[in-house]
């Protein structure tokens, strides 16, 4: 049985194996806040409270590692990265590897999409903390009053993980389970907003650049 410190600790697993179909080309490695967008996400999980964190690559694994060179070497204990081969299958067999990968050692693992340029180590925290104090078996982000990512599942659904198909990930085990649900409002600005296509990119940097004077604001009169 693990020590009670030890239930506390989170495992994360960043999903970055898709084939970036909508987009035309590999959306993870557009610039994005002086970085590509799957290192700035890295980055986040990395900065954060999570205890480790298991990047799942997929399509042109390869390119991307070799980006990620500073990164390996800033976090060498934390971060562990993982190809999921069979990743054409969608998202779910990504989200099998990277539980199988942690399930042992945690109690309570965090989902990250790769692809979510408003992410942030602040954000992941506020999730982390106000889900351990709910004692409730499953956790996420609220926006606009709706379940959004990142989410936490607790190792009582861990054998539905595996069970799961397609490209759908664990939306199901949050709906049919809609009682067990924490939900955390971020204390500040936040958009849920992942990149599918050149529009949502464009979008994402227009986002970041209003929410950045929008935070500076709030956080002068806290």
């Amino acid at each position: 049985m693990m020590a009670i410190a030890e239930t506390k600790k989170i495992g994360g697993v960043v999903l970055a194996a898709g084939e970036s179909r909508r987009m035309g080309e590999q959306k993870l490695l557009l610039p994005y806040r002086e970085t590509t967008l799957i290192k700035w996400v890295l980055k986040q999980a990395l900065d954060s409270s999570l205890d480790e964190v298991v990047l799942v690559l997929g399509h042109r694994a390869n390119r991307i590692i070799e980006t990620l060179e500073d990164i390996k070497t800033n976090y060498p204990e934390k971060l562990r990265i993982a190809i999921n081969k069979d990743y054409k299958l969608g998202m779910s067999s990504s989200l099998k590897l990277g539980f199988e990968l942690l399930k042992d050692k945690f109690m309570h693992i965090m989902v990250i999409l790769g692809d979510m340029p408003c992410i942030s180590s602040s954000i992941i925290d506020e999730l982390i903390e106000g889900y351990l104090k709910s004692n409730l078996p499953l956790g996420a982000i609220s926006h606009s009053g709706r379940r959004a990512h990142p989410v936490i599942i607790s190792s009582r659904f861990y054998p539905l993980i595996q069970s799961l198909s397609g490209d759908t990930g664990a939306r199901s085990i949050f709906e049919n389970n809609e009682g067990y649900v924490c939900l955390v409002k971020p204390s500040l600005r936040y958009s849920p907003m992942d990149i599918d296509t050149l529009e949502d990119y464009q979008k994402a940097i227009l986002h970041y650049q209003k929410d950045n004077d929008e935070n500076a604001i709030i956080k002068k009169f806290q």
